[in-house]
């Protein structure tokens, strides 16, 4: 038990609470700037998700719970966000397919490996830690943009599309390690 109530482990539940509140904030316009209030609330996301990964390897308080949680939060967080926006954005449509599907196939994977008592719990690389920056950024950046004025739909495509790239690679890269393991 003390292993599974740490500080990062508490910071990773508390991004995935923050969720339900970024979906209200940003489908409810009497808010009044609530397009500022979404961005300010994303960012105390990537900003927790920062510091939960620095306590836990800072502070020895890694744990196979928080090997889970914390991309569990991570990817209900870009999601829920992604399709938030991609209501408005028809261009980042793809990048949600992409999305679910990596990361129902990812499941897959881990489950593959992790089948073998032997394996440890497969991590956050820096390649799916990048794509996750490239994520946040390009959510912060539509969001801004939203609320500053429309953003022409060619700057959101490029803009997802780059994000697209960095989930794919982030991707391949995985698979890679999952075949390796499963050999």
């Amino acid at each position: 038990m003390k292993s599974t109530i740490t500080i990062p482990n508490l910071l990773s539940l508390f991004r995935i609470c923050l969720i339900p509140f970024i979906v209200w904030v940003y489908f409810d316009p009497s808010i009044e700037n609530n397009l500022v209030i979404v961005a300010g609330l994303v960012i105390l996301s990537g900003l927790t998700d920062v510091l939960d990964g620095f306590i836990a390897r800072k502070f020895n308080m890694i744990s196979e719970v928080g090997k889970v949680l914390d991309p569990i939060a991570d990817k209900l967080t870009q999601a829920t966000v992604v399709f938030c926006l991609a209501t408005a954005h028809t261009a980042l449509i793809p990048l949600i397919i992409l999305i679910v599907v990596k990361e129902i196939l990812m499941l897959i994977g881990a489950l593959l490996v992790m089948r073998d008592k032997n394996v440890e719990t497969p991590y956050a690389r820096w390649w799916g830690k990048l794509a996750t920056v490239m994520l946040y950024a390009l959510m912060i950046i539509v969001i801004i943009g939203d609320y500053i004025g429309h953003m022409p739909s060619i700057v959101i495509t490029f803009i997802s599309s780059v994000a697209i790239a960095f989930v794919f690679f982030s991707f391949l890269s995985y698979l890679t390690i999952y075949f390796k393991k499963e050999k």
